[in-house]
């Protein structure tokens, strides 16, 4: 539960209290606690940042699936402003593992779609399609990211550093990226820098 002693009793409140065309940093201070909502920062509110304690980050969760949403937009918050930062987070898509029965069983975490976007510190984790990397730059620090198979996946342009990767794999086989890019005279594509893989059992793969 959230603390209830801030300035609003949800995100999407604090975001929405952003004036449209804002031209300036706005960070909003999250409490420690669970906030069980679909959050969307919209594209003409730049310059947000959400901010969590890094001793004690806040979780930010939602169950949306891509029977019900769409898989691109399940994610429990998706940013498609410029400029926008998440630090201390953990950004999780609750929905239930598939089981390569249900159809519409994608549930992504986080969708990012604005340019220039930063995360720090921050706990991304769901199963399949865990983080949609959609396209604009992108950065990601000291960032955890958990899921089962094409779990990074679109067409952004991103520097990922001292990241983490743990993947709830095949026994055969877990292939972690998706990127988009159809042909080499695109600009696109991820970078992993000093980062760290685990998984449950079997091979990984990124491509």
């Amino acid at each position: 539960m959230q603390s209830g002693g801030g300035e609003f009793d949800t995100i999407t409140k604090a975001i929405e209290s952003v004036p449209s065309g804002n031209a300036k940093r706005v960070i909003i201070s999250i409490g420690p606690g669970s906030y069980k909502e679909k959050i969307r920062i919209e594209r003409n509110k730049p310059f947000i940042t959400l901010l969590g304690d890094p001793k004690n980050m806040p979780n930010l969760t939602f169950d949306g699936t891509a029977k019900h949403y769409g898989t691109v937009d399940s994610a429990t918050p998706i940013t498609e402003s410029n400029y926008f930062v998440g630090a201390n987070l953990n950004i999780v898509n609750s929905a239930p593992r598939p089981d390569g029965k249900m159809v519409g069983a994608q549930a992504i975490a986080l969708r990012v779609f604005g340019d220039r976007s930063a995360f720090y510190n921050c706990k991304i984790i769901g199963f399949q399609d865990t983080l949609c990397d959609d396209r604009g730059n992108h950065f990601f620090k000291d960032c955890h990211i958990r899921g089962t198979v094409d779990f990074i996946f679109g067409s952004g342009t991103s520097l990922y550093l001292n990241w983490e990767i743990f993947v709830e794999g095949d026994p055969e086989m877990a292939i972690i990226t998706a990127q988009a890019r159809e042909s080499s005279s695109e600009d696109t594509g991820y970078s992993f820098v000093h980062g760290m893989e685990e998984q449950s059992e079997g091979c990984l793969f990124l491509y």
